[in-house]
This record gives C-alpha cells, sequence and structure tokens, in this order.
C-alpha cells in the first residue's frame, strides 16, 4: 500500500502530539556529563544517552509514531529498508503494536543487528549494499503485498517521532545553548531543530556526517537532495547517500 504521508511538513505540534503516541513504550533517556568532551571542548558537554533507549537507538521514536499515525492501515503488516537501527526500532514497534514487519537490509548489515531485528520477530530479507537499495526494495514488496511502508528517516510522522528527544533535551538542560546531532538522510537532526528552535531559536543545531558519505553539502548548495556515490564507513547507520528531501516544517 506505500502508505504514502498526508502531509509534508512538521510542525513543533506535531512533535507534541507524538510524543504522546509514544510514551507508553518509548523510554525517556537521561542527559550525562562527559568529562573528557568538557575538557577538550572548553564548555560543558553533555551525552544524550539514546543507547539506553529500548533497541538501543532513537529510531523507536520515530517507528512508533508512524505506526500510530497508520493506525489500521497498518493491519496487513509493516515493511522497511533499514542497516539495522531503524529496523530493530520497527520490529520492536510492530510487536508492541501486534503487526507483522518484513525489513531489507544490506547484504554487509551487521550480524548482530541481523540477529537482533530476527529476535524481535520481523522477517528479515536481503536487498543490495546500501540502504538506499534496501528502501527501494521494501516500498516494492510493500506495492505487491499490501503493506505499509515505513521510511526510516524521509517522512513527517517519523520526523515528528524523533523531535520528541529535542523536546527532553530543552526540558533537561534549561541552559542549552547547541546541538550536536549525528546526520544521515536528516530525520532526527530535521525533528530535533524542529522541537528546539520552535521553543528557543536561538539555541544551534549542528549537523554532522561521514566525510566519506557527506551528501549535504552539494545538496544544501543546490537546494534539493543530491546523491553521493560512496557510502564507505563503519558509521554503517548513517551511511545514507541521498537526504531525506520532504520539507521540514
Amino acid at each position: 500500500m506505500g502508505a504514502t504521508p498526508t502531509r509534508t511538513t512538521v510542525t513543533a505540534q506535531d512533535v507534541a502530539r507524538a510524543r504522546a503516541a509514544i510514551g507508553d513504550v518509548a523510554r525517556r533517556t537521561p542527559v550525562l556529563p562527559s568529562a573528557t568532551l568538557t575538557e577538550r571542548c572548553g564548555g560543558d558537554v553533555m551525552l544524550k544517552a539514546e543507547s539506553l533507549q529500548r533497541t538501543g537507538a532513537f529510531k523507536l521514536r520515530g517507528a512508533l509514531a508512524k505506526l500510530d499515525e497508520l493506525g489500521d492501515a497498518c493491519a496487513e503488516g509493516v515493511v522497511c529498508g533499514s542497516a539495522g537501527n531503524h529496523a530493530q526500532a520497527l520490529a520492536f514497534a510492530a510487536r508492541t503494536r501486534g503487526v507483522s514487519c518484513e525489513v531489507f537490509m544490506p547484504e554487509s548489515a551487521p550480524i548482530a543487528k541481523v540477529e537482533a531485528t530476527e529476535a524481535l520477530g520481523a522477517t528479515v530479507r536481503f536487498a543490495g549494499t546500501s540502504v538506499d537499495e534496501c528502501v527501494e526494495a521494501a516500498k516494492q514488496r510493500a506495492a505487491e503485498a499490501g503493506l505499509a511502508f515505513v521510511h526510516p528517516f524521509d517522512d513527517p510522522d517519523v520526523v515528528a517521532g524523533q523531535g520528541t528527544l529535542g523536546l527532553e533535551l530543552l526540558e533537561d538542560l534549561p541552559d542549552l545553548a547547541t546541538v550536536v546531532v549525528p546526520v544521515g538522510g536528516g530525520g532526527l537532526g530535521s525533528g530535533v531543530a524542529i522541537a528546539v528552535k520552535s521553543a528557543r531559536p536561538e539555541v544551534r543545531v549542528v549537523g554532522v556526517q561521514v566525510d566519506t558519505c557527506a551528501a549535504y553539502p552539494e545538496s544544501l548548495r543546490l537546494g534539493r537532495p543530491v546523491a553521493v556515490h560512496s557510502a564507505l564507513t563503519i558509521a554503517d547507520g548513517i551511511a545514507v547517500k541521498r537526504p531525506g528531501g520532504r520539507a521540514p516544517g
């Protein structure tokens, strides 16, 4: 079925609604001080411990938000393409909500992530060598089998879900000055920027990506998503050749 989003932008109100939708499952993760980074940077550095989130990453927030928005539209099951973190998140969210889940992962996906996804009840299939190829395979599967496709980042409901992390930062760090976010497709960066800057425009939100898979400089220069040819990096979770293209808000 594809589950094409009916809206293309995300607002602070969307993030607030997502927070209510995911609160029964997603954990509110702590903010922890880093003595080493504080010393190196010359200012207080705190780490948002999303490694303590269920499934070990922030991705669960977006997956839960999307399933809530889909409602009965995902009754036949959901499918996604992912390097591993979104796969585990969607598998966990689907199990929690009582729907089946299929996942397409790159052939080079870490065995630990593949096994973890299968352990959560998902059916894992392999497609190509990149996240982009997996996403396309998942879209095709959704169309053939009547499943709801859940994009790992380029979806307003997913972006809103990831933005709930930003709301927690605002509440836990009253003197927040800068947020540094890893960027692959841009779902987390967009969601956090919307949540944080809607409430406190003076806070800087900085995206950091791998220089061997740096699609953003050219994409920003041209004003549209531009793909890069290489995704060679051990940071497989952000090895995304083409950023998301939906307007953030």
